[in-house]
């Protein structure tokens, strides 16, 4: 998964455990990306 403001993967921001909603800065030098956002997907109409 990719982060919104980056676009780095998960992987790239500093955090502990698998959860994505704490992963902090990210680890790709020259990025100022200080926390990773997730992207909010559009739910299906049919899902609704």
């Amino acid at each position: 998964m990719n982060c919104a403001r980056c676009f780095h993967t998960h992987e790239a921001h500093a955090g502990d455990g698998n959860s994505l909603m704490r992963k902090g800065a990210c680890r790709i030098p020259g990025c100022t990306c200080n926390a990773f956002i997730d992207r909010i997907h559009r739910i299906d109409e049919e899902l609704t």
